[in-house]
């Protein structure tokens, strides 16, 4: 069995960076990063620059807010996000 340890050559396409539309809580990210730093906001209209910047963007963004009980919802939402990238219909 080959180690996956880098997300580049052929297993790019598995980073959270790749271009992958994604769909969270009625709103379309590029990207499953992207998504995944705005649900660091509660609101949703406060997501918006979250959708319109590079996903490296998103992460800096992501790293200067705070959301109460984040680590507890962290590991769902990216779970969620995982499953719509790799889902063949996009549709949650």
């Amino acid at each position: 069995m080959k180690t996956i340890n880098k997300f580049s050559g052929e297993y790019r396409w598995l980073s959270n960076f790749w271009l992958s539309p994604v769909v969270f809580e009625e709103f379309v990210y590029p990207t499953v990063e992207n998504a995944y730093q705005a649900a660091k906001i509660e609101l949703n209209q406060d997501r918006q620059s979250f959708r319109a910047c590079s996903p490296g963007r998103a992460k800096e963004m992501g790293q200067m807010v705070s959301r109460r009980g984040w680590d507890k919802l962290k590991l769902s939402v990216m779970h969620k996000l995982l499953r719509c990238k790799f889902r063949k219909s996009k549709k949650i």
